[in-house]
């Protein structure tokens, strides 16, 4: 059989640094540098007709760090690994899973790996986990020729929890996850002849193992005997651990400052720049470390070997002779390559005589990499010379909200006299001074009560050198966006399933009516009953439909499909404004929980509702592309969330996901006061700093654990006039 290589796996390795003098060790003894992969090859085959691209994979991956006392690392998503790691020195061992866990499928495959290493005082590990498929994989192979004797014919192979039928000659590789209490996968042909007769034959594959396809051959004689008995001949071919190696886990060359962080411009006054040092790490030899600086010939005061000024220079290969004019200049590179562990290193020494030559001004030095892998990195390092008394920063995008921002400057010189932060709407006269606090020479000052949506003008002054002052910089606090149809008067009710817009309008506002409105009955309706405002409040009912227990909800996304009686939600909208909290008007009305399918509630509990909102990043899911019932005109498959309540399949929210940068819930364990609705409202949590929101999510429901099934017929839970609080 064909062996398909998705990625190739690296050993471990470890490197220990050693150069002359005070380069000698450039990390700390107690602590080790981890290098985790940064990418995942782009070589991906994609076997079968709708299988996880590399994007795919990509987003599912989930990469562990133990040690004896536990996790003490999580990444969810690759775009989240980060290239380094500092861990204490000690045993570990890093596990990594990528894919969907489906007890059957034609589409999603998992893969799973592990890996031990040791981490050192002042070294460099290299961390490859080669992840294996660990499904088992089935094709069935059809002789030529079947529909000329047969109508219809198929194979279906499964086992206790899960099945796939092979219908037709298109080939197709099917997916099993085997559970534990069942080691074999089941077999049976069936098919119908020209003439109406039903064939069928069954068997067994025993013991079935990962990482290993079986190949169920059907074949006949055309002309043997008209009955099934001796028509067909069925072999079952095993081939095993060639279908897949391993997952790509390689990582980029990297490039870090010692003692300082080269992402941060670095400011000194004329001639006090000092040494500065950048270290390279590479799990490859490194080709190429090229510096590339405007006039850096001029600078350095040397030409090249052939005589020629340069912009740029390439610390690998140099000739004896003018390594050693560079190292007089104030330019060094100390490089090694470790052959055994195929790890490269190179520490890049700015020198005195170098930096301390650089005049007023920005200056910015580049930096590119080439390993022998064919990864690539770049950089660039700015040193920022002055001898004003202070520097105004530019402001972070995130520290600039609806009603707040954050903006500093940065002390130049010891003698920077009393510095005042001050602000003004752009194109008022007059400024207004911010109280700020002092860290490091940096004077950060956070105003509050702005106005939302505004341009914003800031400055720093002080009273040396007979009055400095900076000239203004800008920021444009968020907008403060609300919901739509906050105050839910907006409705479509002459549909089978209701709908949270009316006609004309855009869909911002689902609920699961999609699903329940199958079997009867919308369990999300407006009531003009109770409300606080308008003409209507939102009635979110619980009540068992039939066979099937269904929690009255909404939620800010879209249906996207009924499974059976299961629902796929698309949840989260794109929305670039950050509220402190979430508050409205709510009624709840609980009652006993009568259907007890999982989650935290069991019969005879009270039942729960509850309401949470999320802040959310950019990073989004994708929708199954097989098993959807499109409401009319969809086409989205990628949203912030995907919630699937298919018990074989469930994928649910959780506020700890890698995407979720705020959050705030109530729960309702209990009726609310009075027979009217009570006010009530939410703090947002936010997790993450330096990020900006992308996307929010809101969902209520009369029954807490409605994803699993749970709670009581009848609990019912109605909002109004909701309202973010900025």
């Amino acid at each position: 059989m064909k062996k398909i290589k998705l990625f190739s796996a690296v050993a471990l390795a470890v490197l220990t640094m050693s150069c002359a003098n005070d380069d000698e060790r450039f990390f700390g003894r107690d602590e080790g540098r981890v290098m985790l992969s940064s990418e995942i090859r782009s070589d991906v085959k994609v076997v079968g007709r709708a299988s996880a691209t590399e994007e795919d994979l990509n987003e599912s991956l989930i990469f562990w760090i133990s040690n004896a006392n536990g996790p003490v690392r999580k990444y969810k998503g690759k775009a989240n690994l980060p290239q380094e790691e500092w861990l204490a020195a000690g045993h570990y061992i890093a596990e990594a899973w990528a894919g969907d866990s489906v007890s059957a499928s034609f589409d999603d495959r998992w893969f799973k790996g592990s890996a031990e290493f040791d981490v050192r005082g002042g070294d460099v590990t290299a961390v490859n986990v080669p992840c294996k498929i660990a499904n088992v994989l089935v094709d069935v192979a059809y002789a030529s020729g079947l529909t000329d004797y047969f109508s219809e014919y198929g194979v279906t192979v499964g086992h206790a929890r899960g099945s796939l039928t092979f219908e037709g000659e298109q080939p197709r590789t099917g997916y099993f996850m085997m559970p534990s209490s069942d080691k074999n996968l089941t077999w049976k042909f069936e098919a119908t002849t020209n003439a109406g007769e039903k064939i069928s034959e069954e068997g067994v594959i025993e013991n079935a193992r990962p990482a290993t396809k079986y190949i169920i051959n059907i074949k006949f004689d055309p002309t043997g005997s008209d009955t099934g008995g001796s028509f067909f001949d069925i072999v079952v071919d095993v081939t095993e651990n060639v279908v897949y190696d391993d997952f790509v886990l390689e990582l980029a060359p990297i490039i870090k400052g010692v003692d300082f962080d080269i992402d941060e411009e670095l400011l000194a006054k004329p001639g006090e720049v000092g040494r500065r040092s950048l270290i390279v790490a590479a799990s490859g030899e490194l080709t190429k470390v090229q510096v590339g600086m405007t006039g850096l010939s001029e600078i350095l005061g040397i030409t090249s070997p052939t005589g020629s000024e340069f912009d740029e220079l390439n610390l690998i290969g140099l000739n004896q002779e003018f390594e050693q004019q560079l190292l007089v200049a104030g330019i060094q590179g100390l490089y090694e390559y470790d052959s055994q562990a195929k790890m490269s290193s190179m520490k890049i020494n700015f020198g005195d005589a170098f930096t301390n030559k650089l005049t007023e001004g920005i200056h910015r030095i580049h930096i590119s990499m080439l390993d022998s892998n064919n990864k690539e990195s770049s950089a660039e390092f700015v040193i920022h010379v002055s001898n004003d008394p202070l520097q105004l920063n530019d402001v972070n995008d995130y520290d600039v909200w609806a009603t707040s921002a954050t903006f500093s400057a940065t002390a130049l010189r010891a003698d920077c006299g009393t510095p005042r932060l001050q602000y003004r709407i752009l194109g008022n006269d007059g400024w207004s001074n911010a109280e700020y606090t002092v860290s490091n020479g940096v004077y950060t000052a956070t105003v509050s009560g702005l106005t939302a949506g505004t341009t914003y003008e800031y400055r720093v002054t002080s009273d040396v050198d007979g009055g400095f002052a900076t000239a203004g910089k800008r920021f444009t606090t968020e907008a403060a966006t609300q919901l739509p149809n906050s105050g839910f008067e907006s409705w479509t009710t002459t549909s089978a399933p209701y709908l949270l817009y009316a006609n004309g309008e855009q869909m911002f506002w689902d609920s699961g009516n999609h699903g329940s409105a199958t079997l009867g009955k919308n369990i999300t309706v407006p009531d003009e009953s109770i409300k606080h405002s308008g003409n209507y409040s939102i009635k979110l009912a619980s009540e068992m439909i039939l066979i099937k227990f269904a929690a009255g909800n909404a939620f800010i996304g879209q249906y996207l499909a009924t499974e059976g009686t299961d629902g796929q939600l698309g949840w989260g909208r794109p929305f670039s404004s950050r509220p402190k909290a979430l508050k409205g008007y709510v009624k709840y009305s609980p009652v006993t929980v009568d259907n007890a399918n999982g989650g935290g509630l069991n019969k005879g509990d009270m039942d729960n509702g509850i309401i949470y909102i999320a802040m959310l990043d950019g990073s989004t899911q994708k929708a199954d592309a097989a098993d959807r019932d499109y409401v009319s005109g969809l086409t989205q498959k990628d949203w912030p969330v995907i919630v699937k309540t298919k018990s074989s399949k469930r994928q649910l929210f959780s506020k700890d996901d890698a995407n979720v940068i705020a959050y705030g819930e109530k729960v309702f364990t209990e009726a609310t006061s009075g027979e009217g609705l009570i006010e009530f409202e939410i703090p947002l949590t936010y997790f993450k700093s330096g990020v900006k929101a992308v996307n929010i999510m809101v969902t209520m429901s009369a029954s807490r654990y409605g994803d699993y099934f749970t709670g009581g017929d009848g609990s019912t839970m109605w909002v109004d006039d909701l309202e973010l609080v900025y």
